[in-house]
């Protein structure tokens, strides 16, 4: 079975149109700008015929809530995918408008399946690096999504937020965040130790369970003796 992948794009500066009387922002979904992970998204290799039957736009891909808007046009471009969003004219969704239009809302969210990857060498910024290059891939969805980038842009956003309702989306989106960033953190060291001990027969997961076996008999026989010392 494909799986679904999610990437963020943070392009407040790359919004084109807003035109507040037909609730309807012009903005790039994906872009082909290399991303932190050192991935990069080919623009040509989009596949929208599917997305196009059913184009609904989500908040935070909260997919089995109400859509907050719809997708009008899909336009493909040397710097990426544009997208044409009209919004809902529910309290909710002219609320997301409103935080778009403002600015306390600038990142969009893909969700798709990549169908062709490859990896390559490529040279940006004077620097050759190993880049995983999306070549074709296939667009499910995509929402408007919150991604602080620091407390005081949470609390700022948050300040500005008239619905409760999405108050608690931020939150645990920002929430989402932190959890993410320590995942991303622990892979790393696990690809490092892993590297470091190569050779060694057993694998890193191996290790670390067999070493929690370790410290669970341990925490067990301390609580028995803890439990009939006399």
């Amino acid at each position: 079975m494909e799986k679904l992948v999610y990437k963020n794009i943070q392009e407040a500066e790359k919004i084109k149109e807003i035109n507040r009387d037909d609730l309807t922002i012009t903005h790039y979904i994906s872009t082909s700008t290399p991303d932190r992970f050192c991935e990069i998204m080919k623009p040509e290799g989009c596949d929208y015929s599917g997305y196009r039957k059913n184009p609904v736009v989500f908040f935070g891909h909260r997919s089995r809530e109400l859509p907050v808007a719809k997708n009008e046009k899909i336009i493909i471009d040397e710097t990426g995918v544009l997208a044409v969003t009209k919004f809902d004219t529910s309290d909710f969704a002219k609320e997301i408008f409103r935080l778009n239009a403002e600015g306390f809302l600038n990142s969009w969210s893909i969700g798709f399946v990549p169908k062709k990857i490859k990896n390559q060498k490529l040279k940006i910024n004077d620097k050759e690096q190993d880049y995983r290059c999306i070549e074709e891939w296939e667009l499910l969805e995509y929402s408007s999504v919150p991604i602080p980038a620091n407390p005081d842009a949470v609390n700022l956003m948050l300040k500005e937020v008239k619905s409760d309702k999405i108050k608690e989306i931020i939150e645990q989106e920002n929430l989402n965040s932190i959890i993410n960033a320590l995942n991303t953190k622990i892979d790393k060291l696990k690809e490092g130790y892993t590297e470091k001990h190569r050779e060694d027969t057993e694998s890193s997961e191996e290790i670390i369970k067999r070493e929690l076996k370790i410290f669970e008999d341990r925490l067990v026989r301390t609580l028995i003796r803890l439990k009939f010392r006399p």
